[in-house]
């Protein structure tokens, strides 16, 4: 027995065609609809220091830092970012008193944290101007005091520049997990901080 073929007309073709069309344009729009969500920031000003964080984030005013947001969703340890100012001596160098700086922040972080590494200490450029970065890892061992978890291995580093006589100090703590990803948005929101 012999089957018929069902013969394709042309406005068919076209039915068809217009389907594909309206799911390419509605990929589309959820695409570029979930990268402006991702993107979004909020600014947060203190002590003449703005800043622009994600849109989500948690920003904790009693800090007692210029500064403090961190990413609720971003796991056991919420990846963090802070900005401090600090006192300089006026009489040494720039390079001598930023690495100072971040010796006494390394040293102040090494007493409350358990198991931590100073890895590396950089002069860098940030923002154009001459800078020290510090990069480090530490274990949180409660990352979350109302769950038994494991311990967490967190990645740091800090940023130390002096702007208008001051020396500012920004941080991303970020889990070793998240911190690759964390970096690439950390640096957007040093280089798009306004200091006056």
């Amino acid at each position: 027995m012999a089957t018929k073929a069902k013969r394709v007309s042309p406005r068919d073709r076209w039915a068809d065609w217009a389907v594909v069309g309206v799911v390419i344009v509605a990929l589309l729009l959820g695409w570029a609809l979930k990268v402006s969500a991702e993107n979004k920031t909020l600014s947060y000003s203190n002590e003449g220091v703005t800043v622009y964080y994600p849109d989500g984030w948690l920003l904790d005013e009693k800090a007692g830092y210029i500064v403090k947001v961190s990413d609720p969703n971003s796991g056991l340890f919420r990846t963090t970012y802070i900005v401090q100012m600090e006192a300089i001596d006026a009489g040494t160098s720039e390079t001598a008193a930023l690495t100072n700086l971040l010796n006494n922040v390394s040293l102040s972080r090494a007493q409350k944290t358990t198991a931590y590494k100073l890895f590396r200490v950089d002069e860098v450029q940030v923002r154009g101007k001459p800078a020290v970065k510090a990069t480090y890892v530490y274990v949180e061992e409660k990352p979350d005091p109302f769950r038994e978890t494991v311990p967490v291995v967190v990645e740091g580093v800090d940023y130390a520049f002096i702007e208008n006589g001051k020396a500012y100090v920004f941080t991303l703590l970020a889990a070793e997990s998240n911190f690759a990803a964390a970096e690439k948005r950390f640096t957007a929101f040093l280089e798009s901080a306004e200091i006056r």
